[in-house]
């Protein structure tokens, strides 16, 4: 799916050093997929990520703009 229609959620608990997410962004870059998929739902407000926010910024700044993603859609 586009990575351009994935929504975050309002609050993140995570957190995660500069220097950690340049390296996940350029693994991304290169191998060109994610290693572990992000898990999302489907919601009144689209498809939101549950988990995997950092995973979907970085496939975005490693220029990756379509990625496979787990998504709820139970509701």
């Amino acid at each position: 799916m586009p990575v351009s229609i994935l929504r975050e959620q309002d609050v993140n608990a995570r957190s995660m050093p500069k220097a950690m997410f340049e390296r996940l962004a350029q693994t991304i870059g290169r191998d060109k997929r994610l290693e572990s998929l992000p898990l999302c739902a489907k919601t009144d407000r689209g498809i939101e990520i549950i988990s995997g926010h950092h995973r979907t910024r970085a496939a975005t700044s490693a220029g990756v703009s379509e990625i496979f993603a787990l998504v709820d859609v139970t509701g």
